[in-house]
């Protein structure tokens, strides 16, 4: 071959060479633009959804008619609490002085109780709320008598003042969980009533081991 032809076909084989990286070069242009335009499309919509779940969020935070049944349990009360440690027991008495106010924005109240039986004063502390969530009133109670907590559940009768409670609880008799249920009854803005019972497993009746009325304190 004439060197004239050599030069020739080296300078077609450069061309096809540029061509072919030319083609690579737009071929990875294109999808990095493509990538960019995804992972552009991925961040909008992750912002959209974190928009939702803000307001979302901010929504079912918000206090609401739930919250202000509880309205009532705010403030200094007297109380005055009958209750029994087991089931065929002759009730106790106890009295003292709850105050409660709300906490976090409304969304929680917290009372505190001060009290004296028999035997020696005692202290114990409620918190009690309204979960939007769950759609449940739900709390837990602490006491000098216990060293862990009662957790409280509870949903709103038909009859507008009562939230039937459930409470779990340590018992220091069969030293494990013992489930009992209980009424938080809102008779007016200065009087309510709490009641806790417990299932006799012999008989199957419910026995009222504690009846706690609460009278404002003017």
């Amino acid at each position: 071959m004439s060197p004239r032809h050599l030069l020739s076909a080296s300078f077609s084989r450069l061309l096809a060479g540029l061509a072919a990286l030319l083609l690579g070069l737009s071929s990875l242009a294109a999808a990095q633009a493509s990538h960019h335009n995804v992972g552009g499309a991925a961040a909008r919509s992750d912002e959209v959804s974190r928009r939702e779940v803000r307001k979302r969020m901010k929504e079912m935070a918000r206090p609401g008619i739930e919250h202000e049944r509880l309205s009532p349990l705010v403030g200094r009360f007297k109380f005055r609490a009958y209750f029994r440690l087991l089931l065929d027991d002759t009730p106790e008495s106890a009295h003292g002085i709850a105050e409660t106010s709300w906490m976090i924005g409304e969304r929680f109240i917290e009372q505190r109780i001060r009290g004296r039986r028999a035997t020696r004063s005692f202290d114990g502390l409620l918190i009690l709320g309204f979960d939007r969530y769950a759609e449940r009133y739900v709390g837990f109670w602490l006491a000098e008598s216990d060293s862990g907590m009662a957790s409280i559940s509870g949903v709103l009768d038909e009859d507008g003042r009562t939230i039937r409670l459930e409470v779990e609880s340590n018992d220091a008799r069969f030293e494990e969980r013992l489930r009992r249920k209980g009424a938080l009854v809102i008779e007016s803005e200065d009087r309510f009533t709490l009641r806790f019972e417990e299932q006799d497993l012999t008989t199957g009746e419910w026995v009222e081991m504690a009846s706690i009325e609460f009278e404002r304190d003017r």
